[in-house]
């Protein structure tokens, strides 16, 4: 396992790339892992993602901050020799989110993330990617992306899946020209697809296409996340892209985000405070 005193710099993730690097197989694949001591919660930098993104005012820390804070840790490993495949073409499927307590801003981390779990699906091959916060110990924050890479076309299905479309709250937004760009540099995710119309029509979208997390911390904020403890399920159904017009619609703990007159979600989910725990510890 690597292990890294603060985040990864940009220099050091380019050092990974090696176009010579001969992939394993990823019926063979083990899993990858890296380590991040001392990582601070930096305000200012929670400050611009609550600024491109909404979310609870400081010192309380948003309940998807720390995924857009670990892009540097994630592009780590999708560049590891060991990971089976180019970091390019992942489609994320699901989200997890599990916060035990309430955590403060400007406090210091240690981070660790994990891919494994790589098994065959019809549209390509599945894996995990998970990550843990933890102080003195103690896990207060994991996160699970279920992703695939797509092997071929893929297959595109009717949903038909049950998420609302008329419930309790309704709200509507504007999502503008520029949001994969604004949401890539607070994140640093900065895949070609999400930060301009050029880049996208270079890779076969019509418009730049929105990150995944932005519609879910937007969504989030938009909700109201509890405080304390609380998870967050998401199951992503379709692409959003910018310009464009959303509502999301709660009924109880499940909420679904709708383009405007959309016959499927964009992406649906469910939203829970729960009773705080004896606190997990770091093996």
């Amino acid at each position: 396992m690597q292990v890294f005193q603060g985040l990864p710099t940009l220099r050091a993730i380019l050092g990974q790339v090696s176009w010579r690097a001969v992939k394993p197989d990823w019926r063979s694949a083990a899993p990858v892992s890296a380590t991040a001591r001392n990582v601070m919660l930096d305000p200012s930098r929670v400050d611009a993602f609550v600024a491109v993104c909404g979310g609870p005012e400081a010192p309380r820390l948003p309940l998807t901050f720390p995924h857009a804070m670990l892009t540097p840790l994630h592009m780590w490993l999708l560049l590891d020799k060991g990971f089976p495949f180019p970091a390019l073409g992942i489609v994320h499927r699901a989200e997890r989110i599990v916060r035990t307590r309430t955590i403060a801003v400007g406090t210091p981390v240690d981070v660790t993330a994990t891919i494994d779990g790589f098994h065959e699906v019809p549209s390509g091959v599945a894996f995990s990617l998970r990550s843990t916060l933890s102080q003195d110990g103690e896990v207060i924050w994991s996160h699970t992306t279920d992703a695939v890479r797509r092997v071929g076309a893929g297959t595109s299905r009717p949903y038909t899946g049950d998420a609302p479309h008329q419930g309790e709250l309704e709200r509507e937004w504007a999502v503008p020209s520029g949001t994969g760009r604004r949401y890539g540099l607070v994140s640093g995710n900065i895949d070609p697809i999400h930060m301009s119309n050029v880049s996208a029509w270079a890779f076969g979208y019509p418009h730049a296409v929105v990150h995944g997390m932005w519609t879910v911390s937007r969504t989030v904020a938009e909700l109201g996340e509890p405080f304390g403890a609380a998870t967050l399920d998401v199951r992503f159904r379709s692409l959003l892209m910018a310009p464009s017009h959303v509502r999301v619609v709660r009924v109880g703990e499940r909420f679904a985000v709708w383009r405007r007159n959309g016959d499927r979600p964009i992406l649906e989910g469910v939203m829970s405070p729960v009773a705080e725990s004896a606190p997990s510890r770091v093996s």
